[in-house]
């Protein structure tokens, strides 16, 4: 599992993939190029963490945000096998559709693939036709939760023209792919002291980890009497901080910019927004970083329940 408490160099610059010096980033690149040209890729032009290619003829483009997280966390002499296992895995992946299409008609083979997974809105509002063909909810402001099939070496969204065929209603797809996803995940639920009080994190090394926020009543470390402070910086992390009295003042000075920097360096980045987790419901905190300075702007609800709260009692 990696490490959520890792320090990073403060000397960094980024380059539109991830918080790399120079030198790294020329060296990531360079790794990368070599890996898929050794695959028999031509390679074209790098924008917005998208790098063009084209195989026998075919157009085809590579997103390297994730990949470069998980080298920035990691030794360079690692860089390597990583950047291997990512287009090995990539690879497998066009096997695991193959296979899939075999059998995509028949709801009773594929049902326990069935799944769900948290999407950023930028990630379904990208260039193309993904948003028209998914099947999403949303119940987290700016976040998805996107039925997916869970194959053994990716996830991709259910197109709604492979689940019209299903005959199933999107409540009983939705309702299977809950299930499915929450027997998947063994979290394991660590406890660290920060300013304030002790805020849970709850990890795994499942992809589709974060999806637990929508089970967070199962969580008694994360639920305060007056709601919980809930971020999901990455695909792997969910943050929780039990709101009982006025010390949550004390601890969204630290808790928020924590966030911002899990979201920020992956992998898997998902949101840097703050929420409020009361009666069911995610509602945003709205706060900005500027010049190390953090700017707090939550809306009259979220003030009013301030208001009613006790001084710590020790």
């Amino acid at each position: 599992m990696f490490n959520i408490f890792k320090k990073t160099d403060p000397q960094q610059i980024t380059l539109g993939l991830e918080n790399f010096s120079k030198s790294e980033y020329d060296d990531f690149m360079k790794l990368v190029r070599s890996d898929l040209e050794g695959r028999g890729f031509v390679i074209g032009d790098i924008k917005d963490g998208f790098l063009t290619t084209k195989l026998d003829g075919k157009d085809e483009s590579f997103g390297l945000v994730n990949l470069a997280q998980n080298c920035k966390l990691a030794k360079k002499s690692d860089w390597p096998q990583i950047i291997k296992g990512h287009f090995d895995a990539l690879a497998r992946s066009k096997n695991d559709e193959a296979d899939l299409q075999k059998n995509l008609t028949d709801f009773n083979k594929i049902k326990d693939l069935i799944a769900i997974q948290l999407y950023p809105d930028d990630y379904l509002n990208a260039p193309g036709e993904l948003k028209k063909e998914v099947i999403t909810r949303n119940s987290i402001p700016g976040v998805n939760n996107t039925l997916v099939l869970d194959l053994p070496s990716s996830i991709r969204p259910v197109k709604s023209s492979e689940a019209k065929v299903w005959n199933k209603t999107e409540d009983e797809l939705f309702a299977l792919a809950f299930n499915n996803t929450f027997n998947k995940i063994k979290p394991e639920i660590i406890e660290q002291q920060m300013p304030g009080g002790k805020v849970a994190f709850i990890t795994s090394d499942n992809f589709l980890t974060a999806v637990l926020v929508l089970n967070l009543k199962k969580f008694a470390q994360c639920l305060g009497t007056h709601g919980s402070l809930v971020s999901i910086p990455t695909r792997g992390v969910i943050m929780c901080y039990p709101i009982n009295d006025l010390a949550v003042v004390k601890a969204i000075s630290s808790y928020a910019p924590f966030v911002s920097k899990l979201n920020a360096e992956g992998p898997g980045s998902l949101s840097p927004k703050l929420f409020w987790f009361q009666d069911d419901k995610f509602t945003d905190l709205p706060y900005k970083l500027e010049n190390g300075k953090l700017n707090f702007a939550p809306p009259q609800n979220f003030l009013d329940m301030l208001n009613k709260l006790e001084e710590p009692k020790n």
